[in-house]
């Protein structure tokens, strides 16, 4: 028996295994460190209209983030490495830029979205 390897990002860490037989929906699940200024649902973490100037810590194997509605600049978009990171919202901030490398070694991200910032640049 095969497994079906398209879920709904709804689907992940909802304490319900949609993938009987290895379980990967819900592998991981308790890892997220959560901000206090953050919800937290297992790897998804909601920081959004926080008022945030700066990006909390968060677990390395987190699979989407919504920093959306805050008050993030360039400076703070420095990240380290997130492997696991499929989608990242920072739309709705004061970001002018992007500099080279923000992204770099995220090789799972799939989606970012920037819109509704005062992007001037995006340098490669």
């Amino acid at each position: 028996m095969q497994e079906n390897p398209c879920l709904s990002w709804d689907e992940v860490c909802d304490n319900v295994i949609h993938c009987p037989l290895s379980r990967d929906d819900e592998t991981h699940c308790d890892l997220a460190t959560c901000s206090s200024e953050c919800q937290c649902f297992g790897l998804t973490l909601k920081c959004a209209s926080s008022s945030m100037s700066t990006v909390p810590q968060f677990d390395e194997w987190t699979v989407s983030i919504d920093l959306s509605r805050n008050m993030l600049t360039p400076i703070h978009l420095i990240f380290q490495s997130y492997p696991g990171l499929v989608k990242h919202d920072i739309s709705r901030n004061k970001i002018t830029d992007i500099r080279p490398q923000t992204f770099h070694s995220w090789g799972a991200l799939h989606h970012v979205d920037l819109r509704r910032n005062k992007l001037r640049s995006i340098t490669k």
